[in-house]
């Protein structure tokens, strides 16, 4: 089966410059000694010998041109394990964009979000498994789901407006799988903001990145 080379290019060019120069060196080098046999076998064949210095002169100048671009080549393999190492940083962390778009889609035009604050929550330690003589060996922990926990506050022209946003955020996404676990509306007060009477609320809703595996059942 044909597999895919993960190999940055710049990476793969690299090694084969190192391999061609080394080729270069043992070339220049065995054709040294032979040329030194024989110019001393032929000291003579004084024109032939100024060929040979001549081809040995431009083996050294082709070994110093692909020495130069192994230089090139080698700060660009820096380069793009760099531009490697940022593209997986990128791909470990969520786009957590999407989930603002979310957040703002059920807001109507008299309502504003003042912040938004994203945590996550750490997980509660593990119970401590039985020491029992006997019995059968505790079962291994499954894979832990990363809880976050969203904090919004704003504001809204009326009461109505912000409990009906917080219902809609507990129906965001599909039935079986609900965006939110939680959805608690924590606080909404009414204030006056020069002539205008305002609530502003303050709501909190659960978020579990679950692992891979089989959908929930229903919402939480």
């Amino acid at each position: 089966m044909n597999g895919i080379n993960l190999i940055p290019p710049a990476i793969l060019v690299l090694r084969r410059r190192r391999r061609r120069i080394r080729l270069w060196s043992v070339a220049t080098a065995g054709y040294s000694l032979a040329l030194a046999g024989a110019y001393g076998a032929f000291a003579s064949g004084r024109a032939d010998a100024i060929d040979a210095r001549q081809r040995i002169a431009e083996l050294a100048a082709q070994v110093e041109r692909e020495r130069a671009d192994l230089v090139v080549i080698r700060d660009r393999a820096v380069e793009a394990h760099r531009e490697a190492d940022a593209a997986r940083m990128m791909a470990s962390h969520p786009d957590w964009s999407v989930l603002l778009a979310l957040l703002a889609s059920p807001l109507t035009p008299d309502m504003t979000i003042d912040s938004c604050e994203l945590t996550r929550v750490e997980p509660a330690p593990p119970p401590a498994a039985p020491t029992t003589p006997a019995g059968p060996a505790p079962r291994a922990p499954g894979p832990t789901a990363d809880v976050y926990r969203v904090i919004l506050t704003g504001m809204a022209r009326t009461q109505s407006q912000v409990t009906s946003y917080a219902l809609d955020l507990e129906r965001l996404g599909a039935d079986e799988a609900r965006l939110f676990d939680t959805v608690t509306l924590v606080e909404a007060k009414g204030r006056r903001i020069g002539s205008t009477d305002i609530v502003a609320f303050r709501i909190e809703c659960g978020l579990v990145a679950r692992p891979p595996g089989p959908a929930r059942g229903g919402a939480q």
